[in-house]
This record gives structure tokens, C-alpha cells and sequence, in this order.
């Protein structure tokens, strides 16, 4: 059985939004419009597996409102910012990511360890009788309860070629438009 990725490097990917940026601003929209659109699946799937957390959590307030799980789940959308580590840029072509701190302690409770601490433990423990384990796709360190979850069940390989399509297109509007500019 072939391992499944969790991403697919598109090399120009940068470039050719600049570029479509530069030269042709409908034509980055409608690239941007069609990267939205083929993560949608992905994003509804994942707010569909939003809990209702555990008891007392709604009560939650030192450094956020709680967990409301409509906040949560609204909290579920698609990114495309760059990843930045040192020496290097990385453009991501769509990201799906819970932007609420409930949402991404939820999401990621019992990643890297089951708990350091007696309270860690229990409700780490909690979390994955309601929700169940950590889903992991591919060999890397991402794992998760909901956006994961739903990545286990999408069909990432479509994914990935939708992706390379919008941009194999976009890089030939984006030529097809140097080209004239070149002629005139």
C-alpha cells in the first residue's frame, strides 16, 4: 500500500502569484477563488467533527472566551500563508487550520505525549474517549481530531492534482500575458 502525503511541492508557486498579482489582478482572484473552492471539502468535512468538548469547558475563560464549539468550528478555514524557518520560505498553496486557541488544544491534546502531568493525563484521556485517538496521515509529525480526521478520509491525490492544475493554468496565463507585454 502507497503512503499518502499530507503535501505536494509545486515549484513557481510564489512566482506565479506574484506575477498574476502584477499583471493581472482578476486572474490571481480567480486562481485564489479556485484554491478556496477545492479546499472547501476538506474545511466542512473537519468542522463537521467538532466536539462539544468536555465538561466545564465552556467555562473556560483565563485567556480566551472558552470552548464554543460554533467558534470553533468557524475557526476551521483554509490559509495560505508562508511557512518561514530559518534559511527558508515556504509558500503554501492552501492550508486547512484551526485559528481558535480552543479549537487547536482540542485538535492537538496528546500529539507529542500523553500528558506531563496528573491533570494532563485525565484529560488527554478524556478527549480521546469522546473523540477518539490522534489520526495521523503520511510519515510527518502532523497529526490531529478534526482536520486530520477529515484528511484521512478526502482524497488527497485529487486534491493534489486540482492543485497543479489551477496552477499549471495559471502559469500559462501568467506566460501568455509576458508574452504579450514582451510584443508590444
Amino acid at each position: 500500500m502507497a503512503t499518502r502525503t499530507t503535501g505536494v511541492e509545486i515549484l513557481g508557486v510564489r512566482e506565479v502569484t506574484r506575477a498574476l498579482g502584477q499583471i493581472d489582478k482578476d486572474a490571481k482572484k480567480i486562481l485564489d477563488k479556485g484554491v478556496r473552492e477545492a479546499a472547501a471539502e476538506l474545511v466542512t468535512t473537519s468542522r463537521g467533527y467538532v466536539s462539544s468538548g468536555l465538561s466545564g469547558w465552556e467555562r473556560w475563560k483565563r485567556t480566551s472566551p472558552g470552548f464554543d464549539r460554533s467558534k470553533v468550528s468557524r475557526g476551521i478555514k483554509v490559509s495560505r500563508s508562508a511557512n518561514r524557518k530559518k534559511g527558508t520560505t515556504t509558500e503554501n498553496v492552501v492550508s486547512v487550520i484551526n485559528s481558535t486557541a480552543a479549537g487547536a488544544i482540542w485538535e492537538t491534546a496528546g500529539r507529542k505525549t500523553s500528558g506531563t502531568t496528573k491533570a494532563g493525563k485525565v484529560m488527554i484521556a478524556a478527549i480521546t474517549r469522546r473523540d477518539g485517538p490522534i489520526v495521523r496521515v503520511g510519515p510527518g509529525p502532523a497529526a490531529g481530531r478534526t482536520i486530520w480526521r477529515a484528511a484521512a478520509e478526502t482524497d488527497l491525490d485529487a486534491l493534489q492534482d486540482k492543485m497543479r492544475r489551477l496552477f499549471d493554468e495559471a502559469g500559462r496565463a501568467a506566460s501568455k500575458k509576458f508574452r504579450e507585454i514582451g510584443r508590444a
